[in-house]
């Protein structure tokens, strides 16, 4: 009899402790979504398909490719206010403002906020098909 005591008694201390941890990790999942979805800019609408767009590409730390237009006169404040957004959807909110994107040939860091598209010659006037930029990354910092 005592030994089944015990053995409710461990098991009723294993649950209280599962049961915490479980409530401690979804506190601490629900601090940083409500912290750091409370300090993003909301998103601005896709660009329009034009020839004035460039059609941004990162891949994400987790392998998933994002795509989305952007005018030519957007910034890289812009393309990282998105990105901000897909690390929320795609459960990397760890990376929201601790990230920058850089490409990989030849290895260059965009960290310069205020430079646009065009500044960066993702953009180019008169282009004849569609402009797509380099692959870029996003990498944790």
């Amino acid at each position: 009899r005592e030994t089944a005591d015990m053995q409710t008694t461990t098991t009723a201390a294993m649950a209280d402790m599962v049961s915490s941890d479980a409530y401690d990790e979804s506190d601490k999942n629900d601090a940083v979504m409500g912290t750091v979805g409370e300090e993003l800019e909301a998103l601005p609408p896709e660009s329009e398909e034009s020839s004035e767009c460039v059609s941004i590409r990162i891949r994400l730390p987790n392998g998933i490719r994002i795509q989305r237009r952007f005018h030519f006169s957007a910034t890289v404040k812009d393309v990282m206010l998105w990105t901000h957004h897909e690390c929320m959807k795609h459960q990397l909110r760890h990376l929201v403002h601790h990230c920058q994107l850089i490409s990989d040939w030849p290895r260059t860091v965009y960290n310069d906020d205020t430079l646009s598209l065009r500044e960066l010659k993702f953009w180019r006037p008169n282009a004849k098909r569609k402009i797509v930029s380099p692959l870029l990354y996003l990498q944790e910092t």
